[in-house]
């Protein structure tokens, strides 16, 4: 995942087209930093 490679632009995009298609109920299964990211990286 990019987010794990360090590349912050792209896992924007790819986190933001998650919570786009599955909704934030994805993100409550996996590590909260990915949700944190998010949040401070769109208005959600």
């Amino acid at each position: 995942m990019y987010f794990e490679q360090g590349k912050m632009s792209k896992a924007a995009d790819e986190l933001t087209r998650v919570y786009m298609g599955a909704g934030m109920d994805i993100f409550m299964e996996d590590d909260p930093k990915y949700l944190n990211f998010l949040e401070k990286n769109i208005e959600i």
